[in-house]
């Protein structure tokens, strides 16, 4: 484990921060299933291949992928898979979000932003003040403004406050207009996931973080925020950070993370952390690592997404095995 005080771009495409290896094949609305469980696992239909997820006001789980979004009803096992048929832009989608106030959003691939108001559909590209047309997270704030990050051609951090776009690029002081991930503190503080580091937006200033402030490189696929404020990120070879305000705290390998290649993280009511990586799911909590592979009943060991729900369940969205949720107190 080391540790550090705290005190770039191209136009060609940047690499994914998990590239799928394979391709779902496109899937009719299912009858009812009965779900995979063992013990403290349960796994559910939809979605093989899972780029992103979220959780719908009704407490249905969606996840998108290179095939279209599909919706799953967690209560009775029923998925219907969503498409271009459906209104989306297109059937390659990377990232969603439900507002508070009903609103869906859905990012497609390089063909902007698809929303849907519960009647009709509305669509943003670049014309309409994006960034670019690839969105690749969202977050809402306390005033139902929604952040957009965007992951190609250094289209920077977005914001909507419901009829206006505004964009903040490196020239604004973001350090890199490549942006994988979105996380927002509970004062507020927007921070982000770059290819040059972690920057933090107050609402006025942009602050940089890299490898002279103790980051173990620059390329970070993905962040969270825990209850006490303190931030937890993802590194594409050099493991997890912890950042408690003062200093970057970098877990490895060595130190009982099971892969130093992550791709998601998230943090629990309690303050612990979830990493999903290219080899499972490690669980940091008190000084302890925890390791969850499909050994244990994780349907696979790529985990892109990465949810704790209001109950403390935990759902993980993979690449290969869908989705599957985790009880921790079983």
């Amino acid at each position: 484990m080391t540790a550090c005080t705290s005190a770039a771009l191209t136009d060609e495409p940047i690499p994914t921060p998990l590239p799928p290896t394979d391709t779902d094949a496109p899937v009719a609305d299912s009858p009812p299933a009965e779900p995979e469980t063992q013990p403290a696992w349960v796994t559910f239909p939809g979605a093989t291949i899972v780029s992103n997820m979220a959780f719908d006001l009704d407490g249905n789980i969606w996840a998108v992928s290179e095939v279209g979004v599909f919706e799953t009803n967690i209560q009775d096992h029923t998925f219907k898979q969503h498409t271009i048929k459906d209104g989306l832009l297109t059937n390659e989608s990377v990232a969603i979000h439900f507002t508070t106030y009903g609103d869906t959003w859905i990012g497609s691939k390089r063909k902007g932003i698809a929303r849907f108001d519960g009647s009709k559909w509305t669509y943003y590209t670049i014309e309409d003040g994006l960034g670019d047309n690839t969105p690749y997270a969202f977050i809402e704030d306390s005033k139902g403004g929604l952040w957009v990050g965007f992951a190609e051609y250094s289209g920077g951090v977005g914001y909507f406050d419901g009829e206006t776009w505004i964009s903040y690029k490196s020239e604004k002081g973001l350090g890199s207009g490549t942006v994988f991930d979105l996380a927002l503190s509970s004062d507020g503080i927007l921070w982000v996931a770059t290819q040059s580091g972690v920057s933090k937006f107050d609402g006025e200033t942009w602050t940089r973080y890299t490898t002279k402030d103790g980051l173990p490189e620059l390329f970070i696929p993905c962040i969270a925020v825990g209850p006490d404020g303190s931030v937890w990120a993802g590194t594409s070879d050099h493991g997890a950070v912890h950042f408690d305000g003062e200093t970057w705290t970098t877990y490895s390998e060595e130190d009982g993370l099971i892969s130093k290649f992550v791709y998601s993280v998230a943090v629990d009511h309690d303050g612990g952390a979830w990493i999903g990586t290219a080899h499972g799911v490690s669980y940091f909590k008190d000084g302890v690592w925890t390791n969850f592979t499909k050994e244990d009943g994780l349907p696979a060991n790529k985990v892109a997404k990465i949810i704790v729900d209001e109950q403390g369940m935990v759902w993980f969205g993979t690449k290969g095995g869908g989705i599957a949720r985790f009880d921790p107190s079983q």
